[in-house]
């Protein structure tokens, strides 16, 4: 991969967050994460990102 691809990555389980970004960068993806909603949301009106992928059941917000 020539350009590595921004990946948003939103869950409240830091274990779950660092083994999925791990994976990606090991493919060449760039990857941003967040414990909660209120992260995701700064980190996404920061950067466009390719790919989100999102807790759909977050403490105090849903990713829906």
């Amino acid at each position: 991969m020539s350009e590595s691809l921004p990946v948003l990555i939103c869950d409240d389980e830091p274990r779950l967050t660092m083994l999925t970004a791990g994976l990606l960068e090991q493919r060449g993806y760039r990857s941003k994460v967040a414990n909660d909603g209120a992260k995701a949301l700064e980190l996404a009106s920061q950067e466009a990102f390719r790919l989100m992928l999102l807790d759909v059941n977050l403490a105090g917000m849903s990713a829906l």
